[in-house]
């Protein structure tokens, strides 16, 4: 059974709604040399910048990051919080990154150590700056690690201005940690000698040693802080406690109620119930202002443990850094790996930029949106001599194209107006397309199919059916329409059955008008008694007149639009044309379609033809 149109990809209201990839890997296929070359010189390009770009190597110091203590308390608090939070975090990666810190760095090193920082430079170059440039800082996700980076040309550099970073990053934490132990050692001996001179004035007198202790060093002192905090009895008259508004409220409330008890025991006895309330009040005072002093005291207890840690660093660095081995960028796999992602896009893009502006007919949907069916695709055939230089029908019956010429016969078969028609117009949009071809094949295809046919070449302009059929060229059509010659005198057999011919003959100067003229109504009005099918091979519509002239004489228009040919603008142009004339227009040959590079859209013409050369071969093997 033949293949008709609906085999064919149509454009319905289900098919616009989807999506098609193949129109755009079709357009990429057309153009693959201009993606090719896209990629080629993108990685080319990519290859050669990176081979220029000085390498960099990356030495990598880490550092680890206890838990810092809380700030001091600055007099009236002594707490401890944790402090290991984002924002102490964020905090020493920025002070990693300041120039402050790069400046201390570049002033560490010595003088030949700052010229290798930047080769060449002299002693008023800006090395702190070149390093700030170079070092970067990244935090370990889920732990309390820190990465220093510093990218330097040189690896021995790199390791040195990274061991340089931590080691000056740690001094000056640990300096600004021993400044605050300092301040809190100081506080404490504040403390402890106003807890003293409270003591002497109250007479209740205390071993606690002198009133100003040795100050040897921090050490010292924190050793004799712990002495005087161990013997402090009532943390009261402590200054800090006793300056704390809570603690002032509960003195004076404290004191309120004992005059009040002094002026009611002169007035009842303990047993009354006055008495025992106010008594009550004044024991509940006590306690809670015995529970604030102890508060206080355990908060200065607090500050002094904290004093105590403040004497170590709680950063340290994991590993000292060593010179890297290798080069840190570029990264000549990963710059590769891109330049081929962007080649790719780049061609890709490109090719559908191209075909974009090419705009040449290649596809069904393209044929589709010119408004009429698709009868037929013909692929591409190659015209060899002898035999195979005839149209293939009769050359290889069997072949792709023969297969081809079939289906559009059973195409026009298929819709009634065409299976009506006696008189067929084969035309196209300008020369070149194979429009003579297709009208030489599709007669011998009606002929094949027992329907009397008669092959017209009306192109006086560049005709060729006499070429294709080996047949006189004196006699033709101009003669029948100049001189009044017989029907008869002017068809030539052929050697195909029920194929007859008529050729152009001289090639005329006024070839419109003869066209035009009654002669060929005659002619037309005679054949369609003698011919099931009259099939004229007209020239093409771009240029001349003479396919507009026609129109009123035949009953379908076979449009021919070559492969790759013509633009799409062109064309609906064209056909917008015939239409105004009313031609009545049947549908689309796609002609010349390349296979070889669009076999993947074009799959249904190999498989039809593979299978029925497979059938044959089976046949003719059973008839062995």
């Amino acid at each position: 059974m033949h293949q008709s149109v609906s085999n064919y990809p149509r454009s319905n209201g289900s098919r616009q709604l989807r999506f098609s990839w193949r129109p755009y890997a079709l357009a990429v296929w057309d153009h693959k040399k201009l993606a090719l070359v896209t990629l080629a010189l993108v990685v080319t390009g990519t290859m050669i910048w990176t081979s220029m770009q000085t390498p960099m190597y990356r030495a990598t110091a880490v550092l680890e990051v206890d838990k810092e203590d809380a700030k001091l308390p600055s007099i009236q608090s002594a707490v401890s919080a944790d402090m290991f939070d984002d924002q102490y975090f964020n905090t020493q990666q920025k002070i990693l990154q300041s120039r402050t810190l790069c400046e201390q760095v570049v002033d560490s090193l010595s003088a030949d150590q700052r010229q290798q920082i930047v080769a060449g430079a002299g002693v008023d170059a800006d090395f702190a700056g070149a390093l700030q440039d170079g070092l970067s800082v990244d935090p370990v996700r889920g732990s309390r690690l820190i990465e220093i980076h510093v990218d330097h040309s040189n690896p021995q550099v790199a390791a040195l201005l990274a061991n340089a970073v931590a080691h000056e990053f740690i001094k000056k934490h640990l300096e600004k940690r021993m400044a605050a132990s300092t301040e809190a050692v100081r506080w404490l001996r504040q403390q402890a000698e106003g807890y003293q001179e409270q003591v002497k004035q109250t007479h209740l007198g205390s071993n606690s040693g002198p009133a100003h202790p040795p100050r040897s060093g921090t050490e010292s002192d924190i050793n004799d802080l712990k002495a005087k905090l161990d013997s402090i009895t009532n943390p009261a008259l402590i200054p800090a406690i006793a300056n704390n508004p809570e603690v002032a409220t509960l003195r004076q409330r404290l004191k309120e109620k004992q005059i009040q008890m002094a002026v009611l025991r002169e007035r009842y006895k303990p047993q009354h119930p006055a008495m025992m309330a106010l008594q009550t009040e004044l024991d509940e005072t006590e306690q809670k202002l015995a529970i604030a002093c102890n508060e206080g005291l355990e908060g200065i207890k607090a500050t002094f443990l904290l004093a105590s840690r403040l004497e170590s660093s709680n950063i340290q660095l994991v590993d000292p850094v060593r010179p890297p081995s290798k080069p840190y960028k570029p990264d000549k796999k990963r710059n590769v790996m891109t330049s081929v992602f962007l080649g790719l896009i780049g061609g890709v893009g490109l090719s559908l930029l191209a075909d974009s502006a090419d705009g040449r007919i290649r596809t069904y949907e393209d044929v589709d949106a010119l408004g009429l069916p698709l009868l037929s695709g013909v692929p591409h055939m190659k015209r060899g001599k002898g035999r195979h230089a005839m149209p293939v029908v009769q050359a290889d019956p069997h072949s792709i194209g023969a297969e081809a010429f079939r289906n559009l016969r059973a195409s026009l078969n298929l819709q009634p107006r065409a299976r009506a028609a006696t008189t067929l117009l084969v035309t196209s949009t300008a020369p070149g397309e194979g429009k003579s071809l297709v009208a030489a094949n599709l007669s011998i295809a009606f002929a094949s199919n027992n329907e009397r046919t008669l092959l017209i070449d009306a192109d006086m302009y560049h005709p060729v059916q006499h070429q294709l059929f080996r047949a006189p060229f004196e006699k033709g059509l101009s003669l029948f329409l100049m001189d009044s010659a017989p029907l008869e005198e002017i068809v030539q057999k052929t050697d195909i059955a029920n194929l007859d011919v008529i050729t152009v003959g001289d090639l005329p100067s006024n070839p419109a008008e003869l066209l035009g003229s009654s002669r060929l109504l005659s002619l037309l009005r005679e054949a369609r008694g003698q011919y099931h099918r009259i099939v004229i091979d007209s020239p093409p519509v771009t240029g001349v007149s003479d396919p507009l002239v026609l129109l009123p004489l035949v009953q379908g228009v076979i449009f021919v639009v070559g492969f790759g040919k013509i633009r799409r603008e062109i064309v609906t142009r064209t056909m917008q044309r015939l239409r105004e004339c009313e031609a009545p227009l049947l549908g689309v040959v796609l002609n010349n379609i390349d296979l070889q590079s669009h076999a993947h859209y074009y799959y249904p013409y190999r498989y039809s033809y593979n299978y029925r050369r497979k059938k044959r071969d089976l046949v003719a093997g059973l008839r062995r």
